[in-house]
């Protein structure tokens, strides 16, 4: 088998246990010490394996060879380990789970849209609300609309401190008379506004309809499907006008 047979092999097998098998059983002497660095170094640069990113920073470690510079683009999972065997001084941020995570729960594929520096020093809280409405998208849709709401809420709040503004209460930002700068982006008030809306008829939010007094019932999924696409123009819009 050639070098480039096996790195093929290696790259696009699926399975995580049978990649780092495949890695951890090539002999260094199959293709020298350069051709053995290199699969190793590129290991560490696969991004969403991260026991297999880490599998190669230990076999590098334990090999001695040497670490392809710039290191910076190594997964996170090697960083922390080259990092704790002294082989870089240090791992550096970690990335924002917020793209990834708003790409799960819209259906999309993730952008490359900064979102820590988007919200800067308040990124931890926001980024703990993504996570909750991850988790909730998985097992309970009418608390995971509450949790995105909240989200857009913090989004939306950051988008006036861009521009110098204190935002109103959120369901008067989103659905009252707007500024002009907000009338210029119409995708993201009405997405917004319609995620405000279905959360106000949410169980877990108001077990009774602060409008009508009407007891609400559970947000079926069906419902929130409605209003994510409405989400996903929202965010691009956000994206594509909004400077991180």
């Amino acid at each position: 088998m050639t070098y480039r047979d096996f790195e093929t092999l290696l790259f696009s097998e699926r399975d995580w246990w049978v990649r780092q098998g495949i890695l951890h059983h090539l002999a260094p002497a199959k293709f020298g010490n350069p051709g053995y660095a290199a699969l190793l170094n590129a290991s560490m640069r696969v991004d969403n394996d991260p026991d297999f990113s880490r599998a190669g920073a230990a076999l590098l470690f334990q090999s001695t060879l040497p670490l392809a510079k710039p290191y910076d683009d190594c997964a996170l999972s090697a960083r922390l380990l080259l990092r704790a065997t002294k082989i870089i001084p240090k791992a550096g941020r970690a990335p924002s789970l917020i793209g990834p995570i708003l790409a799960y729960v819209l259906g999309v594929p993730k952008t490359p849209y900064d979102w820590q520096r988007f919200f800067g020093p308040d990124h931890t809280a926001a980024e703990q609300i993504a996570i909750k409405a991850k988790q909730r998208f998985e097992t309970d849709i009418d608390a995971c609309v509450v949790s995105i709401d909240s989200f857009c809420d913090a989004a939306m709040r950051k988008v006036y401190q861009k521009r110098g503004l204190i935002m109103p209460a959120y369901g008067a930002a989103v659905g009252g008379s707007s500024p002009a700068w907000l009338r210029a982006l119409p995708l993201l008030k009405a997405g917004l506004y319609e995620l405000h809306q279905l959360r106000i008829k949410s169980f877990t939010a108001h077990p009774v309809h602060t409008k009508t007094g009407t007891a609400n019932t559970r947000i079926k999924h069906s419902q929130f499907y409605r209003v994510r696409k409405l989400l996903v123009a929202a965010f691009r819009e956000l994206e594509a006008n909004i400077v991180p």
